[in-house]
């Protein structure tokens, strides 16, 4: 058997570099095949790189892998290539909805390039959402439709119908028409390998074995004790097929991130999987710490203290739930202590990225902005652009001349924003009132920081002030320098910290120095725990897993709420 012939598979436990590992093997696929130039002109990779998610995907990507970006991807987009680019059903819920009253659905955000797998898990689902999920469920499992329930059938009747009208497919038809009419990858590859591949359904690592013998080699990695999808049919019993020689199987056995009781408690916990066999894993060589925390999710203002402290010493603090709503009273604390937060693995998530700096121009980017004069520095006064940016969400009346606001919106960027230019866009007063204001570079007594951000938050329109309270909040409480690193205005220098909010889920290959965890579950979490079929408990064990195991130095568990939670406090 060649070096690059048949399926190989490599376990890679949390921090133990799989990412690295997967990058690694890229280079040495490139190194051994070379890159191809077919007749168009178009280079061709010998290795496809593909994820279940675009997070996944992109932090490979981001390893600087010698391959065009089109050969890394997730696998419903290499799908959606390879069956032509088709409409996407899911994208047309709002006319759906419309026709079929009985099963409407929740609209989300569609990318084929990241399905989002978790955004119905927090949302209050109509009865639609549940035959969806039940529908695609079944077929991921590849369960013969004779076997499906009547509501099930019902609903595909109709959606099948739908589909055929629109002329589209569902993100299942996508894996299902290529697994069942597609052959060949796209691009021809001659390698394929499959990261996080323990989050896949029987339906697409078919697809990918599939792929794979045509290519010639398929590399599969991952982790079955971080399979976070097995409600939508992910398939971790992968890593054991019979099929698969033992020299073809690895393990990236050493962790360069759970440290040695982090490690312990994780391990304690794992073990209580239905599926459990145990793999060579070790802690990285330091002694970390797991505590306790007499906060909940209710009132979690103890857990905030201690992230505030660990903050201090410059530390990345983690906050971890299993649900969204249970990240809603921590959020509200955090709004209003004007504390920087966000979720980099989940930046369209509006409430855990308050501060994000997107595409336009973010209300945290104009009082950034407001804040960018400095008269005791030559290097930052005032641009035209960042007067536009602070002032284009000001009303108007008793602020700019007649005027005013056209020659704002013509003026160049980058010009100065001198005394002579501002004079012609606002009212008489004005431009004294601000060079006023910013003539104490410190903003000092006479002239305190709140007091400039006050004038500016009265003059905000009506119905903006609410995005600009938090951003105003910020800079208020935690300085204006806090407020420009969080929207990447400034570099953050050493020794500041970063928080972040989020679920478990969303932090999948992630880590921080803190991990501040609630062992709360969801009303779905907790049928699945209290089912009394211990099978059904692996899921909540594998997320808490993922949860534990994000620690790099301190793991805090938080008290439970209620009973509706898991027993990560006396249950390992």
């Amino acid at each position: 058997m060649g070096k690059y012939e048949g399926m190989f598979i490599k376990l890679g436990p949390p921090g133990t570099g799989k990412t690295t590992w997967l990058a690694r093997q890229v280079r040495a696929v490139v190194d051994d095949l070379g890159m191809d130039c077919g007749s168009d002109g178009a280079v061709r990779s010998p290795v496809m790189v593909c994820s279940l998610t675009r997070t996944a995907a992109a932090e490979a990507a981001g390893r600087d892998m010698p391959i065009p970006r089109d050969a890394v991807g997730t696998l419903h987009s290499f799908a959606f290539r390879a069956v032509g680019r088709p409409n996407i059903a899911e994208a047309l819920l709002e006319d759906w909805n419309k026709r079929h009253r009985d099963f409407q659905q929740t609209a989300g955000r569609v990318d084929v390039d990241e399905p989002a797998w978790d955004f119905k898990m927090d949302m209050d689902a109509f009865r639609g959402d549940e035959a969806a999920m039940a529908y695609n469920l079944l077929r991921t499992r590849m369960v013969p439709r004779e076997a499906w329930p009547a509501t099930v059938r019902d609903y595909a009747a109709k959606w099948e119908e739908f589909k055929a009208e629109t002329d589209s497919l569902d993100f299942t038809d996508l894996i299902e028409d290529a697994y069942k009419f597609i052959d060949t990858a796209p691009g021809g590859p001659q390698v394929i390998i499959a990261d996080e591949t323990q989050d896949h359904s029987a339906l697409e690592f078919g697809l990918l074995k599939k792929w794979g013998r045509t290519a010639g080699c398929l590399m599969v990695t991952g982790d079955p004790w971080q399979a976070l999808y097995v409600w939508r049919g992910a398939h971790p019993e992968i890593f054991v097929d019979p099929d698969v020689p033992e020299s073809h199987r690895s393990i990236l056995k050493q962790s360069y991130r759970v440290p040695r009781a982090v490690h312990a408690y994780a391990m304690r916990w794992i073990r209580n999987l239905t599926t459990y066999r145990p793999i060579e894993y070790l802690p990285r060589d330091a002694d970390g710490a797991v505590e306790f925390c007499g906060a909940d999710w209710t009132e979690p203002a103890e857990a905030l203290r201690l992230a505030e402290a660990d903050l201090a010493r410059g530390k990345k603090v983690m906050i971890a739930a299993s649900c969204a709503y249970l990240l809603s009273p921590m959020i509200t604390l955090l709004r209003r202590a004007g504390l920087p937060f966000s979720n980099p693995w989940r930046t369209r998530r509006g409430d855990w990225n308050p501060l994000h700096r997107g595409r336009g121009v973010s209300m945290a980017d104009r009082v950034s902005a407001f804040l960018a004069e400095d008269p005791a520095s030559d290097a930052r006064r005032w641009t035209m652009g960042d007067v536009r940016a602070w002032a284009s969400v000001l009303t108007a009346k008793g602020l700019l001349i007649r005027g005013g606001k056209t020659r704002l919106a013509s003026a160049a960027p980058d010009a100065p924003a001198t005394d002579a230019a501002l004079s012609v866009i606002f009212a008489s007063g004005i431009v004294d009132t601000l060079r006023g204001m910013f003539a104490d570079r410190a903003f000092g007594e006479d002239v305190p920081l709140s007091a400039v951000l006050e004038w500016w938050l009265s003059r905000v329109l009506a119905s903006m002030r609410p995005r600009a309270e938090y951003p105003v909040r910020v800079a208020a409480m935690r300085g204006a320098t806090a407020l420009r690193e969080a929207t990447g205005w400034g570099v953050r220098p050493a020794g500041i910290g970063q928080l972040f909010v989020g679920t478990i889920h969303s932090y999948k290959g992630g880590e921080a120095d803190t991990v501040i965890l609630f062992p709360d579950l969801s009303p779905a979490g907790m049928r699945e725990w209290d089912a009394g079929d211990r099978a059904l408990r692996d899921g909540p064990i594998r997320l808490f897993y993922v949860g534990i195991t994000r620690a790099r130095e301190r793991l805090i568990i938080c008290r439970a709420r209620s009973a509706r939670s898991v027993p990560l406090d006396d249950g390992i």
